[in-house]
C-alpha cells in the first residue's frame, strides 16, 4: 500500500512540476525563424540556464541550393523566443568538410554556445564529428573536432551534446555521443 501511494504522490507532482514548467510555454515555428520552413529539418534548443530569455535554435539547413549537402543552420533569441535574430549558417570548418548534420545543442552557465554535428564529404557521412562554439551570439565561431578522421572513416550519425550545469565538480563539462558503424 506504502508502494502505491508513493507512487500516487510523486504521478501528482510530477504532474503538478509539468503544468507549472509549461504554462508559459512558447510555440516555435520554423516561419518564426526561418522563411523557407521547407529547407529546416532536425531541429534542437537550448535555453541559457543563467538567462533563461537566450534561446539557441539549431537544425539541418537545405536553403542553399548551389550545393549538395546540408548545412548546419542556427539563430538566436534574447527574448524568450518572442522574436529570432536572422539565422545563420555555422561557417565551414575547413575545405575538406564542408556540410554539417545531425545538430545538438548546449548552452553553460558561463553564457557559451554549442553546437554539435557530424560533418560530412560532399554529401556523405563519411567525416568527423564536429562542436562548434561561439560567445557572441554568432557572431564568430570556434570549432573544435572530436572525433576523426580516421581511415577507413566510420559512417557517423546522430550526434549529441549535453553540457553539464549542476554546479557540481564537472560543471561546464560538455559530453558528446554519435553512433558510427
Amino acid at each position: 500500500m506504502k508502494t502505491r501511494s508513493f507512487i500516487a504522490v510523486a504521478l501528482l507532482a510530477l504532474m503538478s512540476l509539468a503544468l507549472v514548467s509549461f504554462s508559459d510555454a512558447q510555440q516555435v515555428t520554423e516561419s518564426a525563424v526561418c522563411t523557407n520552413a521547407l529547407h529546416e529539418h532536425e531541429t534542437a534548443v537550448a535555453i541559457d540556464p543563467t538567462n533563461t530569455d537566450t534561446l539557441l535554435i539549431v537544425w539541418n539547413d537545405f536553403s542553399d541550393t548551389t550545393t549538395p549537402g546540408v548545412q548546419p543552420g542556427y539563430a538566436f533569441s534574447t527574448n524568450g523566443g518572442t522574436s529570432w535574430m536572422t539565422p545563420g549558417i555555422v561557417p565551414n570548418v575547413s575545405d575538406s568538410f564542408a556540410f554539417g548534420f545531425d545538430p545538438s545543442v548546449g548552452i553553460d552557465r558561463g553564457h557559451r554556445s554549442f553546437y554539435g554535428y557530424c560533418g560530412s564529404l560532399g554529401g556523405s557521412s563519411k567525416g568527423p564529428v564536429f562542436v562548434s562554439e561561439t560567445t557572441n551570439l554568432g557572431t564568430g565561431w570556434t570549432h573544435h573536432e572530436v572525433y576523426g578522421p580516421y581511415n577507413p572513416m566510420p559512417w557517423n550519425d546522430k550526434s549529441y551534446i549535453a553540457v553539464d550545469n549542476t554546479d557540481g565538480s564537472y560543471d561546464g563539462h560538455i559530453y558528446g555521443a554519435w553512433f558510427d558503424f
